[in-house]
């Protein structure tokens, strides 16, 4: 029987689950050394991302990636912070702020497979589409 990364993400997880840092620390070693015995070690990457997703849908988490010129200041981090907890009705959201010295000015916030593109370089291509249509 072929086992999804899902499946062996959801395992993890269940094993993992209101255990201690030590505990999953033993866990996750054990794991790995599963996967490697069942040569499936080429999962462990998805296996992760799986297990990621997991975690934060069952700890109301959300993880949330800005894309800026430059560092963004605390206050706006706050402000996009809170944005995406009510919009995604989460209880908790990390924040990674990504220099991405293509955008010309702006912000680009990604969430999971959303993306908010409030960049100037998204507003003229979307002014531009509505112009020629």
């Amino acid at each position: 029987m072929k086992v999804s990364t899902t499946d062996y993400a959801k395992t993890l997880y269940e094993m993992t689950k209101g255990k201690s840092q030590g505990e999953i620390d033993g866990i996750v070693s054990d794991f790995a050394k599963f996967l490697l015995k069942k040569r499936q070690a080429g999962k462990i990457g998805k296996i992760s991302e799986k297990f990621s997703q997991i975690w934060n849908a069952k700890n109301k988490t959300v993880d949330c990636e800005i894309s800026s010129v430059q560092k963004l200041d605390d206050q706006v981090v706050e402000k996009i912070r809170k944005y995406v907890a009510e919009k995604y009705h989460a209880e908790k959201v990390n924040v990674e702020n990504r220099i991405d010295g293509k955008l010309k000015g702006g912000i680009v916030i990604r969430v999971g497979n959303e993306m908010i593109d409030a960049s100037v370089s998204g507003m003229i291509f979307r002014l531009k589409k509505s112009l020629t249509n």
